[in-house]
């Protein structure tokens, strides 16, 4: 039987090629401001009473800033060794590496004595394409149940920018586990110099289990709940063979083996203090904020409280952010803005790995730097990722919220808001931490002279990419 031969007039590839990307571009991968959607959340914030976010009695929950990366990292595993029922687990990302490895392995043991573990990780930048036997081993575990948000489809550019961004652990309904950072070594294993990441997350514990109705564990697993359960989480598809899944077993034998002796070589990356109860301070309240879940230019329910928690502030704010890129349809929100001190901190273009973020940071750090008192740039050692705000030495905001577009509009995102003056005692020690490696933006883009930081320098290459990037991203600063 002769083949079918299918072959396409001189040209045809490029015009297909063309027709797919005005495809893309008007359903959904490319959305033009108000195209979709509505960014009007009046209707929101009339529901919602800001005041909720304060308290004038301690409650449930007790608080602890996770702010040392390897501290971090041992505090994840430390759930997952000390779980009794369920984990739930909701990441962006899973960088193969150690840390990885060693997650991974902690998981397993624990599924293997019973524990019940649901894990929802992003459909794009989650999925662990490069960790097919890992990918693979989740799956066929009977206490794992594994599902991916919104899972990359080429035919389906209108879902490409609904990203699940939220990163969080939830602890048998007891502990809960929140921030800016993903699984990797970047985040968590010892080293120094520029591929490593300072982060900040925050653990929750539940001091009353008891008052469960009015801890924010409470608030947690209901939108855990709403997102394993919505329409955008799929479980993943495709058959996997007999010799694949003997592969998969034999993997997570391996890797349970490895992780045993890495323990014992290297306790300072997996031991979790044991005077860590005592370091959590208590709090007054502490509320769960989410984004719509919904595909396209969603209402900004996050950055609509967010600006209106500024606009009551009346003595400070500060607020760190990987970058910081205010477009045109995130300004009209912080117009308000009275406190007396406002503070912001970054990465500088030197610091951040981002390259297309910091391409849109740099387009707007003159302006941030003449609307606010001081816009400080990192330029120690590697990057910083925190997302965190502290309004008014009482309100502490902690969780995954980038100040950029991507964050308001388009991804899953979510922030505690936490009532607690000694927590915001600690988040302003963690500031001004940062603060003594950075540097202040001055309103023509130079930095204030300090006798004892450096600019840190630009290689030609990333300044070269940077300055190609702050040209072709300025059209579409809503993307980033």
């Amino acid at each position: 039987m002769k083949r079918l031969r299918i072959s396409l007039p001189a040209g045809a590839c490029k015009e297909i090629l063309l027709i797919f990307v005005v495809y893309a571009a008007f359903t959904g991968a490319i959305i033009p401001p108000g195209v979709y959607g509505n960014d009007n959340v009046s209707a929101y914030l009339a529901e919602h009473d800001p005041q909720r976010f304060y308290s004038a009695e301690t409650g449930p929950d007790r608080a602890m800033i996770l702010d040392d990366r390897v501290e971090a990292g041992a505090a994840r595993l430390y759930l997952i060794e000390t779980a009794h029922e369920t984990l739930e687990i909701s990441y962006y990302t899973l960088r193969p590496g150690i840390y990885l490895d060693v997650y991974a392995a902690t998981l397993f043991e624990a599924a293997d004595r019973g524990v019940e573990i649901r894990m929802l990780l992003d459909g794009m930048f989650g999925t662990m394409r490069g960790e097919r036997d890992l990918r693979r081993a989740f799956i066929l575990h009977p206490n794992i149940q594994l599902k991916f948000y919104e899972p990359f489809s080429l035919l389906r550019p209108w879902a490409w920018n609904n990203r699940l961004h939220d990163k969080f652990m939830i602890m048998d309904n007891s502990m809960l586990i929140t921030g800016g950072a993903n699984i990797g070594d970047r985040y968590f294993i010892k080293g120094s110099g520029d591929d490593i990441t300072y982060d900040r997350d925050v653990l929750i514990i539940c001091d009353d289990l008891n008052a469960f109705d009015q801890s924010v564990l409470h608030q947690a697993a209901d939108y855990y709940g709403y997102l394993w359960n919505h329409r955008f989480s799929d479980i993943p598809s495709g058959r996997i063979s007999n010799r694949q899944e003997d592969r998969a077993a034999a993997y997570a034998e391996e890797l349970t083996d490895w992780a045993a002796g890495f323990r014992l070589q290297h306790p300072e990356q997996v031991q979790f203090p044991e005077d860590w109860y005592d370091r959590t301070v208590p709090t007054n309240a502490v509320t769960l904020i989410h984004n719509p879940i919904e595909r396209g230019w969603k209402e900004p329910w996050v950055w609509a409280e967010i600006t209106r928690l500024f606009a009551s502030a009346e003595d400070r704010i500060y607020v760190q952010s990987p970058y910081v890129i205010p477009n045109r349809q995130m300004r009209p929100y912080i117009e308000d803005i009275q406190a007396a001190d406002v503070q912001v901190i970054s990465n500088s273009v030197a610091s951040s790995p981002n390259f297309p973020a910091i391409a849109g940071h740099a387009n707007f750090r003159r302006r941030v730097a003449r609307n606010v008192d001081a816009l400080y740039e990192y330029q120690g050692e590697g990057s910083i990722h925190g997302k965190s705000i502290m309004i008014d030495n009482r309100l502490s905001l902690i969780g995954g919220f980038n100040i950029d577009p991507r964050s308001t509009f388009f991804s899953t995102e979510s922030m505690l808001v936490i009532d607690s003056e000694p927590l915001a005692e600690k988040l302003q020690q963690s500031f001004e931490d940062i603060k003594a490696q950075s540097l202040v933006v001055l309103e023509d883009g130079s930095y204030e002279a300090h006798e004892d930081i450096e600019p840190r320098r630009t290689g030609i290459l990333k300044r070269g990419i940077i300055a190609v990037l702050r040209i072709v991203t300025y059209p579409i600063t809503f993307l980033l």
